[in-house]
């Protein structure tokens, strides 16, 4: 009704008006003030959006169920009171508030959907009550100022050790604070998973220490983590997930133990300070942009048992001046080595049958 109706600053509704629509003021920009929100019972999909809400009182409201990103965007918000009998905080309801520094989350509340306080750069701390079943999947991402989670220690799901969101067993981390503070971070012996993002652009973390009992790193659990210089892989990890370690500028060196089956795309791309890279784990296939950019990158053990380099597996890794092909070795890719402008020479065993174009352009 009133969407994209960026000059409205102020709006007052009849009483008997309970129910606030599908994207009714998405993206009122100036809206600062909607009264009566004690007579609303309702609120549906992006109903309040990339308004200029500063404060809202939703003690009244009754039905969350279609509130997806209801107050998605609303950088202005600052304060949030949510009914007491709520049992849902819908996907994406408070995403990009970057001006909420605190929330309430009431003891009635069972589940906290995908992203609902995703890009909210001002939260420093939450609690999360007994109540809650169910957390969603980038909750608390880029949350840039979050130092800690604090879980119920009567809550039968989760679990919170040091301001660090675990599951109840404590075999997953679910969420680690952006601003947690620390350099260095022992993962919990109990920890099988790291999933996905777990660590992503924590700015003062530089050495974190994986235990055997992990056997996953997810996509990108460590990307943008520009301090992160030593990183521990024991025995134990099967798989590193795509751009698990990309853009990790510090990091100096890594090694792949024995047990890792996969390496994923793009694991140290763009990690400017990589120098050497050892790789124990007998896997066949050096995956596409796996190293690629490393500018310092002087030194790699590649195992036998790889048959194939993928596509710009080591584009620009302009200090390389020596590698070794493994004898087994079938399949250069594209723009495998191009640009890495210090290689002198390098043998291609005879068992490769197909080199792709540019593999070793501006070498």
């Amino acid at each position: 009704m009133f969407y994209n109706c960026s000059e409205l600053e102020t709006i007052t509704l009849a009483n008997s008006i309970n129910s606030v629509g599908y994207a009714a003021f998405n993206n009122c920009k100036s809206l600062k003030s909607y009264t009566p929100f004690s007579n609303i019972r309702n609120i549906e999909h992006y109903s309040f959006q990339y308004s200029g809400l500063e404060e809202v009182d939703l003690s009244k409201i009754v039905n969350f169920s279609n509130a997806h990103r209801a107050f998605g965007g609303c950088e202005n918000l600052k304060k949030v009171i949510l009914p007491e009998n709520v049992t849902s905080l819908y996907s994406g309801l408070f995403s990009g508030c970057t001006s909420l520094q605190s929330i309430y989350i009431p003891e009635s509340v069972t589940e906290i959907g995908n992203s609902v306080f995703y890009g909210c750069s001002a939260l420093i701390s939450i609690d999360i009550p007994f109540s809650v079943r169910s957390i969603g999947v980038n909750v608390f991402e880029d949350c840039t100022s979050l130092e800690r989670i604090n879980v119920s220690s009567d809550n039968l799901s989760y679990a919170s050790i040091e301001g660090v969101l675990f599951n109840k067993d404590i075999t997953r981390i679910i969420a680690y604070p952006n601003n947690v503070g620390g350099q260095t971070y022992d993962i919990p012996n109990k920890v099988k998973l790291i999933p996905d993002k777990t660590f992503y652009s924590c700015p003062s973390l530089q050495k974190v220490i994986i235990p055997n009992s992990v056997e996953i790193i997810g996509k990108s659990a460590f990307e943008w983590c520009e301090s992160l210089q030593n990183i521990d892989i024991n025995d134990g990890v099967t798989s590193v997930g795509d751009a698990a370690f990309a853009f990790c500028k510090s990091l100096r060196n890594i090694i792949f133990p024995k047990s890792v089956a996969y390496i994923g795309e793009c694991v140290c791309h763009e990690c400017a300070s990589l120098e050497n890279v050892k790789i124990l784990a007998s896997i066949e296939t050096i995956s596409a942009f796996a190293f690629s950019c490393c500018s310092t990158l002087k030194h790699i053990d590649i195992p036998h048992s790889v048959t194939r380099i993928e596509a710009e597996a080591f584009e620009g890794c302009e200090s390389l001046e020596e590698i070794i092909l493994p004898e087994n070795l079938n399949f250069i890719g594209f723009k495998a080595f191009c640009a890495c402008s210090s290689l002198q020479d390098i043998n291609i065993p005879l068992t490769v049958k197909k080199i792709e174009t540019l593999a070793f352009w501006e070498c």
